[in-house]
């Protein structure tokens, strides 16, 4: 028997990992494998099941196929034979954390906490089981190391909730350090996590100590400015220690200037010193660029310099970040400057973030005078055909920016393009916005991006497109979605977008539903104004919103704090390949 359920648990891993095979029918050998088991514990001559391990590896194979129901049956079976302390005891708990995580799918607030943190118990249970097991089950700690952070992901998205993962992820990582994890990488990553973590609990200069201590687990050039950055954001407000960590780099051009570029984010205001900082650290970076920059004859004669240089540059993301940084400091011409010469680099992200620099820049301009008065927020042809053709523009680069599979570069562009779009999100405008944030939305959405409340904006702000449109299910769809996520409180405990997403969600349930009848004052009133509203109606100011729309602040506090945790889930067997991970 063991033998033959082990085979149709094989088959059900197989259909499932199959393209175009339909859920019931790859559920349908688990759902035999699991009858035989009953039929076996039932019958007579079996008064106990021989192997609870069958149940085990039921529940697993249930969570493969989504069916949380099964899974919890057949783990409680499992533990209901009091199984011997080993590897199979470790993996049903693994399995529980899942299953009770599962069913915190759609909570929000304090019910999504308390469920989550439920299920990391029961991870971290087993994470202990497991390292009690001694060093031949080592790859079960890693690999509950890896089911806890998929499981905590929900929780990092806010401050109010990432706050109380800080002794879970300590316990993780003091558990990896036990088995001695070889995959310094990962650690590397869950100490980071930890780090923002901490500081969203209030514990901004102890994180940046602890991160001073990790410098041994960055094995590559990549890792090692990871760390630098984060660590000099954790300790913007310790003004020596920030300065110590620059000084110690300054000789090393482009470790200066990803840290120069860390510190202006994280300045409150663009310090006196900036442009000098800026040009300096460019210098450093790309002595070609700064020599360019001082060629004779003025503006004319510079930019004909830099084009000139179009090519490749080897630290073309760096030039790129200062060039950012530059654009908020009013730099315009030094940005384009850089933006221009990083154009025709051979990496895909530059090219990507080049284009956002350039149209960074367009829009800008249309306020430091080079074009007549400041019309930024002033509905002149000028303004509205500048940012339409920026949109344009970053539709094409957000789409770039989806193939190079980087998450920092894809939410750079979504809140670039939110934050250039909003002036348009008004019912004549909509058609010229419409498709970038559209794109904005599925892109953040690919990515699970923890940038909840710009998600929320970008899917309300869409529902309201598609209604005005009359095509109220797609506007159901994107309300839908947008409720469904959580957004910080409010000081009154109140979620401030959940009021026009719940007003919308009851205007386009009376439009959907003919045989509703409006049942309260508030749904009377709603229809009688929608049954007054006439096509010919002068269209509704984008100021006059009940909800203000807001620019959103894309700090990039680092390249680790803003890199999107995609979910990666390994098997039984620790895989061989690095996890990336994104937090807030």
């Amino acid at each position: 028997m063991d033998r033959e359920i082990a085979l149709l648990v094989q088959e059900c891993a197989k259909l499932t990992a199959e393209d175009g095979i339909d859920a019931e029918e790859a559920e349908k050998p688990l759902l035999s494998a699991v009858e035989l088991l009953k039929q076996a514990e039932s019958a007579a001559g079996f008064p106990e099941l021989q192997a609870p391990e069958n149940y085990l590896l039921c529940a697993e194979a249930a969570l493969g196929v989504d069916n949380v129901p099964l899974a919890h049956s057949c783990l409680e079976s499992f533990l209901h034979a009091r199984p011997a302390k080993n590897q199979f005891l470790v993996r049903a708990y693994f399995a529980l954390g899942k299953v009770q995580a599962a069913y915190c799918d759609g909570l929000k607030s304090t019910e999504l906490l308390d469920g989550t943190m439920a299920a990391l118990a029961q991870l971290q249970h087993g994470l202990q089981l497991a390292a009690d097991l001694g060093a031949a089950h080592r790859f079960l700690v890693y690999n509950g190391s890896v089911h806890l952070w998929n499981v905590a992901r929900p929780l990092m998205a806010l401050p109010t909730t990432a706050a109380a993962l800080v002794p879970v992820l300590e316990a993780t990582i003091k558990a990896l350090e036990v088995a001695q994890e070889a995959d310094s990488s990962w650690r590397l990553q869950l100490s980071m996590a930890l780090a923002r973590c901490m500081e969203a609990a209030g514990k901004r200069k102890e994180a940046g100590a602890m991160l001073g201590t990790c410098g041994g687990l960055a094995k590559e050039r990549r890792e090692t400015e990871q760390l630098l950055q984060l660590q000099l954001h954790m300790l913007a407000e310790d003004a020596g220690a920030a300065k110590k960590v620059r000084d110690d780099n300054a000789s090393k051009p482009r470790l200066k200037g990803l840290l120069t570029a860390q510190a202006l984010r994280d300045a409150a205001a663009p310090p006196p010193t900036a442009a000098d900082e800026i040009i300096d650290a460019m210098g450093a970076v790309d002595k070609e660029f700064a020599a360019a920059l001082r060629a004779e004859g003025g503006a004319a004669a510079v930019q004909a310099a830099v084009l000139e240089l179009r090519g490749s540059c080897e630290d073309a993301d760096v030039l790129l970040a200062l060039a950012t940084q530059a654009v908020e400091c009013g730099l315009l011409d030094l940005a384009d400057h850089a933006a221009n010469r990083c154009a025709m680099a051979t990496d895909l992200a530059a090219r990507v973030r080049a284009g956002y620099v350039r149209e960074a820049v367009r829009v800008k301009r249309l306020d430091d005078g080079s074009n007549g008065p400041p019309q930024g927020d002033v509905y002149t042809r000028l303004m509205v055909g500048t940012r339409v053709a920026s949109l344009k523009n970053l539709e094409e680069g957000l789409a770039s920016a989806r193939r190079t599979g980087d998450p920092e570069l894809v939410t750079d562009g979504c809140v670039l393009a939110w934050n250039i779009a909003m002036p348009l999100l008004q019912p004549s405008l909509y058609q010229h916005a419409v498709g970038i944030l559209s794109s904005s939305a599925s892109a953040l959405e690919e990515i699970g991006s923890p940038k909840h409340e710009l998600r929320v904006m970008l899917h309300l702000e869409l529902a309201r497109a598609e209604a005005e449109a009359e095509f109220v299910k797609k506007a159901a769809q994107h309300v839908e979605a947008a409720l469904r996520l959580d957004v910080p409180l409010d000081a009154r405990g109140e979620r401030p977008l959940d009021v026009p997403l719940l007003q919308m969600r009851t205007k386009l349930a009376l439009k959907t539903d003919i045989y509703r009848d409006a049942e309260t004052p508030e749904e009377k009133a709603m229809l009688l104004l929608e049954q007054a509203r006439a096509p010919h109606m002068a269209p509704q100011h984008a100021a006059s919103r009940r909800v203000k729309n807001r620019a959103v602040a894309c700090p990039r506090q680092s390249c680790a704090a803003v890199r999107c945790a995609r979910e990666t889930v390994p098997g039984e067997v620790k895989p061989w390949f690095r996890l990336f991970i994104l937090l807030v």
